[in-house]
């Protein structure tokens, strides 16, 4: 009997274990064996993550932000491209040791992942195709609005806007394009990637409209009841606060649009 009940611990220790392996182990530990963190962000985001064309290299703010975790570490950086709808699986499964895509903080995506302090703050609004005459969120009532696949704003603009049109596409890219086709007439998105859009179209072409959906802010995303890795994290985006770095990384992505830094980097997420 008692040889069962040492049995039975030992394979309830076991289940613990599997259940949560990736905490156990730690993340830091598991990247420092390796000799490289796993970064999974989006690549379709111009000014965030963007794979270039030409050289097919990962670029832009998210990805410069994970080489300095890279660098923090002392290992070397490698980026995996991952989908809005499947980056918190790719996170899950463990196949990425950190998400940079954009993730805004909720609470319902807090019970399922764990988040870093603030790396940046972004405004939700909503361009429209100038020619439509759409001067407010009173013109969009029954309108054909882009959103993108799995991202925050699909269930938002559903309730706010409830006898519209929702159409849903793979990434920002496939948004701006079905709003040049004149497939929609507006779509919805950060201020920045709308901003990005207008000043490569012009604001004869597209209007962002004046009224913010609301402000949500952005943190590395990594998985649960890893408290080290997240102090660790928060360690690196507050010394990049505190150095100037960010400012620079802000200017160097950021600084032609226009529109002024309103966060800290380092600041906490939830408030």
């Amino acid at each position: 009997m008692q040889l069962k009940l040492k049995a039975l611990a030992f394979a309830v220790s076991l289940m613990t274990l599997g259940g949560t392996q990736v905490a156990l182990a730690g993340t830091l530990d598991d990247i420092k064996a390796r000799g490289s963190l796993i970064c999974g962000t989006e690549g379709t985001n111009p000014r965030f993550t963007l794979q270039n064309p030409m050289t097919r290299k990962i670029e832009g703010y998210e990805p410069a932000l994970c080489a300095k975790v890279a660098d923090a570490l002392g290992v070397k950086i490698d980026y995996k491209l991952v989908s809005s709808e499947a980056r918190i699986p790719e996170l899950k499964d463990g196949r990425v040791d950190i998400l940079a895509s954009l993730i805004t903080y909720t609470a319902q995506r807090a019970e399922q992942i764990a988040y870093s302090n603030t790396y940046f703050a972004q405004p939700f609004q909503i361009a429209v195709r100038t020619d439509a005459s759409i001067k407010d969120f009173s013109g969009l009532e029954t309108a054909r609005i882009a959103n993108v696949k799995g991202s925050l704003l699909e269930p938002i603009m559903a309730k706010r806007f409830p006898k519209a049109q929702q159409m849903s596409f793979d990434d920002a890219n496939q948004q701006f394009l079905a709003l040049q086709q004149g497939n929609v007439v507006a779509m919805a998105s950060n201020v920045y990637i709308l901003r990005t859009f207008q000043m490569k179209v012009g604001e004869s072409t597209m209007t962002i409209l004046p009224e913010a959906l609301f402000t949500a802010k952005v943190g590395f995303a990594v998985r649960k009841n890893d408290p080290e890795w997240v102090a660790f994290l928060n360690k690196v985006l507050g010394d990049l606060e505190a150095s100037g770095e960010a400012e620079k990384l802000y200017e160097q992505y950021f600084g032609d649009m226009g529109l002024k830094r309103s966060f800290k980097v380092g600041d906490p997420i939830t408030n």
